[in-house]
């Protein structure tokens, strides 16, 4: 019995002689070269995320993952172990965060150059205010409306 479109995805031996389900539906067939010209449709599997982060590895590098991780080459070996662990490390690190210092991790602010409001802006002010809309669940609307010259102090 077929399943949802959504299971299904195409396949190809890539030009590196590896298998590759192809995720990415804005990627050209000329970009993928698929050997042999053949594609096939098979019921995806997997961590599709991880998939796609593996393949983009392999085509920034220029070589298959599986010849990656057979290098044995102690430097390599080396280099990757800690990057892992960085990363393992900035993981951990993030998870024990407050949601307020995710968004700002996540989320940068950018500062700007005067303390004066673009022109953009001062035309979209409602009487000098800002109007802050926020919806929850499509359900409960809270609107507030803030003076742009109003800023919190931090003593």
């Amino acid at each position: 019995m077929l399943h949802d479109s959504s299971s299904y995805v195409f396949a190809c031996i890539t030009s590196m002689a590896e298998n590759e389900e192809l995720l990415d539906e804005t990627r050209r067939l000329c970009d993928v070269r698929p050997f042999c010209s053949i594609l096939r449709v098979i019921e995806r599997k997997g961590d599709t995320a991880e998939q796609t982060l593996n393949t983009q590895i392999s085509n920034l590098i220029g070589k298959g993952l599986h010849e990656f991780d057979s290098l044995k080459n102690t430097e390599v070996n080396d280099f990757r172990w800690k990057m892992k662990m960085l990363g393992d490390e900035v993981a951990r690190s993030r998870q024990t965060k407050s949601w307020i210092e995710k968004v700002i991790y996540q989320f940068p602010p950018r500062l700007a150059k005067s303390p004066d409001l673009p022109q953009s802006v001062m035309t979209r002010l409602r009487d000098g205010n800002f109007v802050l809309m926020t919806k929850f669940e499509n359900t409960e609307v809270l609107i507030l409306s803030i003076k742009c010259d109003s800023y919190k102090s931090h003593d």
